[in-house]
């Protein structure tokens, strides 16, 4: 599926297709019963993780592995590892 909409004009089929596609999940969306609509939304609002937690858990990993040094020449020393997390 193209999302090309300002470059190319979208042809007869493609409007078509995409009007079926919106029809048929405003029809399944009325078939599915709301409470079991509104019980997954909130399933999936309570699972999201703070962004303070993200970021710590990306600290945590970035401090967990070691930086690794690698000399490649006598006054040049390469340095690798995970970036810094401040």
């Amino acid at each position: 599926m193209k999302y090309n909409f300002l470059q190319k004009q979208s042809s007869r089929r493609e409007m078509l297709r995409g009007s079926v596609r919106l029809a048929g999940s405003a029809f399944l969306a009325h078939l599915l019963p709301a409470t079991l609509l509104r019980a997954s939304a909130a399933s999936y609002a309570q699972q999201a993780p703070s962004a303070a937690d993200l970021v710590a858990s990306m600290r945590a990993k970035f401090n967990a592995a070691p930086i690794q040094t690698q000399k490649l020449a006598n006054n040049v020393t390469m340095f690798s590892g995970p970036a810094e997390a401040w």
